[in-house]
């Protein structure tokens, strides 16, 4: 069997020119979303670990670099009980959206705004106030009595007055601004209207300082206003963006700075005591993206944490951690707005559906969990799927507590890191966990791509899930997708199970590929060759991404694992050399200037449907993908491996998995969350779109591919591969085409970094025209060999 590994997937918009392409921080998968492992850090669920010292007898994990410590005070161990805070209550068609809350005398406030849309899309409405109790208990909500006289328009933002009371930003569709300040009891004082912000800009910002002068901003303004309204400082320039933050007692407004070249990062800018603000980054770096200041600290939340930022260091200092909270935060922006140090709000906003939902948190005392056994995850805390699991578990055991650790973010100092230094970070979380598991602690199960999990399992550290399964009190093998389900096993055993999938493979023009399924690196040449002066064969890409994927598609042809052969020195991998070299581009080189012909800039939309490009597009997608390619084809479509030494069909990549550790004694709830996740509850939640009205990912439950494939018949899909047409439903036949494409799977795509550094290192003098192909490929069946003979594999 062979077993690939994949290091990023792009979604190629094929644009016929040097690809501008880089991995995501959150394509990393499990180990989180962005970057520096610590040595030091407590280990979840028992603050007492010392992992670095219980890990003896592996020096490379006990030397793993480490680029910076990140201690963790053990009050972020603390758990916390989530209460549902009452929101008003809205007619049919009213929605209600939170403002923002203030902290107040023995509880907070609550600004919503009930609106409708009128025929333009805009919000109309009215506001209201809500204050409750430190318990949550709501005490009284009214609408705002505001005076008739002013067309107030729409809420934007809430603020503390030092003074005493709160202030409320509104602005109309008219470009008028008035500021509504309201006393402890949010009843109405007074208002003041303020100038426009006059560069095309909307204010979306307040800001009260100790002076009782009004910061207002937006894009590209900040004004100050004195509290009758006069204006005392105007700044329009670019690089703000308006929202003024009070750290460490000095005032900051967020914006960007340029980095050359059009590019731009976002900053903190400092604004003067004479209320200007600078034109140069402040150098405190920026956290994640639901950032907040409150009581001179800068406060945000990644996937595993709500965190304060500690400015002087550049290091997130956890304040406590989302999986012990009861919270599904996976798929959602995060506001926390402390109330106290044992009391915090938050709002989670939905991504795309805009749902919001308004939650107390109280911190429990530290023998909340002492009766229960703690199991632990390691990744998944951005998989909404899997945290609804976690959290409905956890709601309805009396015995266990389930936990989700993702090792990069907790113990990562992720703001502001370079490639290098995520990758180094990624690899340090990852040593993190196989320390913790040979000094006999760490997870007990572990979530993430097929990939991620296949080194765990190549190490020997997964248990073999087979036998639980034929158990009889499992899941069901019939009841998955047979094809990728297969293409996991081990023989007989399963070590790694699939939860969602994609496939992967490359659409093809039939005139030219036949109804080949896969094709060899020979037949391919033949076909470029042959090709018309007006017709492409595909797109560029890079040369290490071009690496990876032919590779992936026939590495047992120039490997034999089982036997550790190893075979470069051949003419079918000079033709995989020849077609790196043909269709590879070097990385873009932010430090070079690079021009274009805007007529040589041609998209496969624009020529697949008059026959002018051969492979229009890569990775099967979905359904609807499939029918629009087929659909606008000139001449038919097929769908093939990437070429290959053995004409390879296409490959199943395993987007989420779990895998239970191999510990010498597993706790009953591994088993219970395990069959938890193949529920359909479960798997629809893991595999939806943002929105849930279709699917995102396929399913490896088979009934959900059904559905999957059945969805986009019934109704129209949200969206297309063709950005000039309209979505258009899929008939019964692309929906077969599809299952069948499927079906056909045999083998699971994954890529090896290492390796393929090794033979780019090798191949680039061919590449550039300072070697032949007989001069490099004894080099690189050298390196590999000696490579493969040091590891005992690949």
């Amino acid at each position: 069997m062979r077993l690939q590994k994949r290091v990023c997937s792009v979604v190629l918009i094929f644009l016929l020119v040097l690809p501008i392409i880089s991995c995501s921080a959150q394509d990393a998968g499990f180990l989180g979303s962005n970057p520096t492992v610590s040595a030091q850090g407590t280990n979840s669920p028992t603050v007492e670990n010392d992992v670095d010292a219980n890990a003896a007898g592996s020096e490379e994990i006990k030397n793993a670099a480490v680029a910076q410590e990140i201690v963790i005070d053990p009050e972020a161990y603390r758990y916390y009980a989530a209460q549902d805070l009452a929101m008003p209550a809205v007619e049919a068609g009213q929605n209600v959206s939170v403002i923002g809350v203030l902290k107040r005398e023995g509880g907070f406030a609550v600004l919503f705004f009930v609106y409708t849309f009128n025929e333009y899309y805009e919000r109309y409405g009215y506001a209201m106030i809500a204050l409750y109790d430190l318990d949550g208990y709501m005490l009284s909500v009214d609408k705002i009595d505001l005076p008739e006289d002013t067309i107030w328009g729409s809420p934007s933002s809430f603020v503390k007055v030092p003074s005493g009371g709160f202030a409320v930003l509104f602005g109309n569709t008219l470009g008028m601004n008035n500021v509504c300040f309201l006393d402890e009891q949010a009843q109405f004082v007074d208002s003041v209207k303020i100038a426009s912000a006059e560069n095309d800009s909307t204010f979306y910002h307040l800001f009260i300082s100790e002076t009782d002068d009004m910061y207002v901003g937006g894009y590209g303004v900040l004004k100050v206003f004195s509290r009758d309204g006069t204006v005392l400082v105007e700044n329009l320039q670019n690089s703000v963006d308006g929202r003024v933050f009070d750290i460490g007692g000095t005032l900051y407004v967020n914006g960007f700075s340029s980095t050359g070249g059009g590019y731009g990062v976002e900053a903190f800018l400092e604004i003067y005591p004479d209320g200007s603000v600078s034109h140069e980054p402040s150098g405190i770096p920026f956290p994640d993206m639901d950032y907040m200041s409150f009581e001179g600290s800068l406060y945000s939340s990644n996937t595993d944490s709500f965190y304060r930022f500690n400015t002087k260091k550049g290091i997130p200092e956890p304040v406590f951690f989302w999986s012990r909270t009861g919270l599904v935060t996976g798929n959602s922006m995060r506001h926390v707005y402390p109330m106290s140090e044992d009391v915090y709000v938050c709002l989670l906003v939905e991504w795309n559906t805009n749902v919001e939902s308004l939650h107390l948190l109280v911190r429990q005392p530290e023998s909340f969990m002492s009766d229960k056994e703690i199991v632990t995850i390691a990744g998944g805390s951005g998989s909404v799927g899997l945290q609804e699991a976690v959290v409905d578990f956890n709601a309805a055991s009396e015995q266990y507590w389930i936990e989700i650790v993702d090792y990069y973010q907790r113990y990562s100092n992720n703001i502001g890191v370079d490639m290098e230094t995520y990758e180094a970070n990624l690899e340090a979380a990852d040593l993190r966990i196989r320390a913790e598991i040979l000094a006999g602690e760490g997870p007990d199960m572990i979530y993430g791509s097929f990939e991620e999990l296949k080194e765990y399992r190549d190490a020997g550290m997964l248990k073999d899930l087979m036998p639980m399964i034929e158990s009889g009190e499992s899941i069901h093998p019939e009841d998955m997708v047979q094809s990728i389900w297969k293409a996991c096993l081990e023989g007989e055993s399963l070590y790694i199970a699939p939860l969602s999938f994609e496939v992967v493979g490359m659409y093809a023009s039939k005139e030219y590929f036949g109804d080949r399924t896969g094709i060899t690196f020979e037949d391919n040449a033949e076909i470029i060759a042959g090709l018309p002066a007006n017709v492409r064969y595909g797109y560029d890409d890079v040369y290490s991404r071009q690496l990876s994927k032919l590779l992936a598609f026939s590495l047992d042809y120039f490997i034999d694992t089982e036997s550790e052969t190893v075979d470069f020195d051949n003419p079918e991998f000079g033709l995989l050399l020849e077609y790196v070299k043909t269709f590879g581009v070097p990385p873009y080189d932010p430090n070079q200037s690079y021009e274009y012909n805007e007529e040589d800039i041609v998209s496969a939309e624009d020529l697949w449907p008059k026959g002018e490009i051969v492979i229009p597009e890569t990775w099967l997608g979905k359904p609807w993908t499939y029918a629009d390619i087929k659909r606008a084809a000139s001449s038919g479509l097929t769908f093939s491996g990437y070429p290959s030494a053995d004409a390879s069909g296409p490959m199943g990549y395993i987007s989420s998995a779990v895998a239970i550790v191999d510990k010498e004694q597993t706790s009953a709830a591994c088993q219970l969350i395990f069959d938890t996740l193949y529920t359909e509850k479960i798997q629809k939640v893991s595999t939806a779109d943002y929105d849930r009205y279709m699917y995102d990912s396929y399913p490896i439950l088979n009934s959900l591919l059904e559905e999957y494939l059945l969805l986009p018949q019934e109704k129209t899909p949200r969206t297309n591969w063709f950005m000039v047409e309209s979505p258009q439903k899929i008939t019964k036949a692309d929906a077969d085409a599809v299952r069948t494409i499927i079906n056909n799977v045999t083998e699971i795509y994954v890529t090896y970094p290492e390796l393929e550094q090794i033979i780019l290192e090798e191949a680039m003098p061919y590449i550039n025209d300072q070697k032949t192909l007989e001069e490099v490929l004894p080099l690189i069946q050298n390196r590999v060999s000696l490579y493969v003979a040091e590891r005992g594999g690949i």
